[in-house]
């Protein structure tokens, strides 16, 4: 039984902006009907209209989800680019080289692309402008936590990556285990900043030896089956898991005092293990 389309499904395609690239549609039709009619003059403003409408339409989904991003995110900056904005308007220009292909008038023409601009803003709203700046973190810039979060989850995305290319199922939850971890301490970073500066070199140390052991034992064990790499790999996934389960409680309590030795132990550790 086909599936109701509920009020719901509506607000998610609204707030997707699907309905933007749906309505110019039609004028695939009418640019075809003026081209046999050799009605070249509508023919230009259609298809001029219709790319418009298309590319305001990219433009104003670009921003949606630069402007999810931006809300998600307890420190960002607001996009520098206005893309829902620039679509708005985009999309009323074109609304109104339409209406010129009908034969209306300039000032009909107008009315129409005010209108559309206005609606199109008026449902999916204007660009963030401003930035959400970091309260309390100690001289910590907005540039620097947005900078610090966007390289350490680039690099968990790398261990996940890895993961999927381990059929050892153990394993693969061991590296899902420490990437759900690295993204907890990432959050708690974000929602609190002070301590951004001495922690970014655990994330950078830690998240580059986890995602560099992962990428290094998947691409070694496709084609060498090894007990003994893949008992080394176990050592250092637990340990890790640990250690970052230790840095997360460690945060949450305000106290990172031990972090500087449990680097030089990690550092020591994967050189052992031919890592670094």
């Amino acid at each position: 039984m086909p599936e109701l389309y509920t009020g719901d499904r509506a607000r998610t395609l609204a707030s997707n902006a699907v309905w933007l690239h749906l309505l110019p549609l039609p004028l695939i039709f009418a640019a075809l009907g003026s081209l046999a009619g050799g009605r070249l003059g509508e023919l230009a403003l259609e298809v001029c209209g219709f790319v418009g409408l298309m590319a305001g339409a990219i433009l104003v989904r670009q921003g949606l989800v630069r402007e999810r991003d931006y809300n998600r995110r307890t420190v960002a900056r607001a996009p520098r680019l206005p893309r829902k904005l620039l679509g708005a308007a985009l999309y009323g220009v074109s609304t109104g080289a339409v209406v010129l292909a009908t034969g209306m008038g300039l000032s009909v023409a107008a009315v129409a692309a005010s209108g559309a601009a206005l609606g199109v803003a008026f449902v999916y709203g204007l660009d963030p402008r401003r930035d959400k700046a970091v309260q309390g973190a100690g001289g910590v810039t907005t540039a620097e936590v947005e900078e610090t979060v966007r390289t350490a989850l680039a690099k968990i995305a790398g261990i996940d990556a890895a993961a999927r290319q381990i059929g050892n199922m153990e394993l693969r939850a061991r590296l899902g285990r420490i990437a759900s971890r690295a993204r907890d301490i990432v959050g708690v970073l974000e929602s609190d900043p002070k301590d951004i500066r001495r922690a970014r070199k655990f994330l950078h140390v830690y998240l580059d030896g986890a995602r560099d052991v992962a990428a290094k034992y998947a691409a070694t064990h496709a084609r060498v089956e090894s007990g003994e790499l893949e008992e080394n790999f176990r050592r250092v996934l637990e340990g890790m898991e640990k250690t970052f389960e230790a840095q997360h409680m460690r945060l949450l309590a305000d106290d990172v005092n031990d972090l500087d030795v449990d680097l030089e132990v990690l550092r020591l550790r994967l050189k052992e293990e031919g890592v670094v």
